[in-house]
C-alpha cells in the first residue's frame, strides 16, 4: 500500500467520520435491540428504527460492526486503516447480497432498500476513511550546509 497517501492534510477528519459512522451503528444497534428484543431473532416483520428496518440479528448486526470500528479508531495507530477497509468491504458485500435477497424469504435480516443505501454509503466511506487515514513516523532529512 505504498501508494496510498501518509499523513494525509485530512486524516483527522478522515477518522472523525469513521468514528461518526461508528457511534451511529451503536447507537442503531443498542435502539434497534431494545426495540425488537420481544420479537424472535430473524423477525420477517422487522420494525422501524431510526428510518431503517430492524429485527434482532440485524440489530446485532450493526451493534457489533459499530464496536469493530469504535475500537479501530479508538485503538489507532494504522489498525484503524486495515479495519477500515476491511469492514467498509464486508459492508458492500453484505449490501449486495441484501440487495439480492430483499423480496425473497432468505431475507433473514429484514433488510430494507434503504437499509442497503446506508450499508453501502457506509461501506464507501469506511474505504475512504482506511486509505487516507494512514499514519508514519516523520522522516527527518540532514540538512546540507553550503559553505
Amino acid at each position: 500500500m505504498s501508494h496510498l497517501p501518509a499523513n494525509h492534510q485530512l486524516r483527522g477528519l478522515y477518522r472523525t467520520l469513521a468514528f461518526l459512522i461508528a457511534i451511529g451503528f451503536v447507537v442503531l444497534g443498542v435502539i434497534g435491540y431494545l426495540s425488537t428484543k420481544d420479537q424472535s431473532v430473524f423477525s420477517r416483520q422487522p420494525q422501524r428504527v431510526l428510518g431503517l428496518t430492524v429485527n434482532p440479528a440485524f440489530a446485532v448486526l450493526v451493534l457489533a460492526v459499530g464496536v469493530v470500528v469504535l475500537g479501530g479508531v479508538l485503538i489507532g495507530h494504522n489498525v484503524d486503516v486495515r479495519l477500515n477497509i476491511a469492514v467498509g468491504t464486508a459492508l458492500l458485500l453484505i449490501a449486495t447480497v441484501a440487495l439480492a435477497l430483499l423480496r425473497t424469504e432468505s431475507n433473514v435480516l429484514g433488510f430494507s432498500v434503504i437499509n442497503v443505501n446506508v450499508f453501502y454509503v457506509a461501506g464507501l466511506l469506511l474505504i475512504t476513511a482506511g486509505l487516507y487515514s494512514s499514519t508514519t513516523p516523520a522522516v527527518r532529512t540532514p540538512s546540507v550546509s553550503r559553505n
